[in-house]
């Protein structure tokens, strides 16, 4: 390789790093001048859209992004601060959260502690990390139904420490507490 092809592609690292956001942030974009570089995605979405252009993210940077998952995460929801355990499952490609504290809104739909409520995958068609979430309906501690409601990670406004669905559903990690989280 050229002295002037690495240059090149030392900075496209420096750009790439400031334009993939959010959970790809701390990504190091390895696009390989010699296979054309990086490609460009524009997208319609403005949730999506949080800079001019985006760089659409590498397998290897999805896959990053699913492994940043495992943790302790909790629902930044007014009445329901509930809590979920993400681990990792390889041999299946995803990872799962299982719900380690009731939220009070959780509590009367009928959730359990220890009950898988949560899937994210890597997209199989494209660059994405799709997700599943489970929805309770019920009353008094009793459910009356479930619904596992699909949609996608939004890469640009995730970070290391706070998960955010396409759908606005906001999660931070947080420290694990015993007392607290029934483990």
């Amino acid at each position: 390789m050229g002295q002037g092809s690495v240059r090149r592609q030392q900075q496209w690292r420096r750009r790439a790093v400031g334009a993939v956001v959010g959970l790809a942030v701390a990504l190091s974009a390895t696009a390989s001048w010699a296979q054309g570089g990086p490609r460009e995605v524009r997208r319609s979405d403005p949730a999506a859209n949080c800079a001019m252009r985006e760089v659409e993210p590498t397998r290897e940077q999805l896959q990053t992004a699913l492994a940043r998952l495992v943790g302790l995460w909790e629902a930044e929801e007014k009445n329901n601060r509930w809590r979920m355990e993400v681990k990792a499952e390889p041999d299946k490609g995803r990872v799962v959260g299982i719900l380690v504290r009731q939220g009070k809104r959780s509590r009367e739909v009928g959730f359990s502690v220890g009950e898988h409520v949560f899937t994210a995958w890597i997209a199989p068609d494209r660059a994405a990390v799709l997700i599943n979430q489970k929805w309770r309906y019920g009353r008094d501690g009793k459910s009356i139904g479930m619904n596992w409601i699909s949609g996608e990670l939004d890469l640009c406004r995730s970070n290391i420490d706070r998960l955010v669905t396409r759908a606005g559903y906001v999660y931070r990690r947080i420290e694990p507490d015993p007392e607290q989280d029934g483990r």
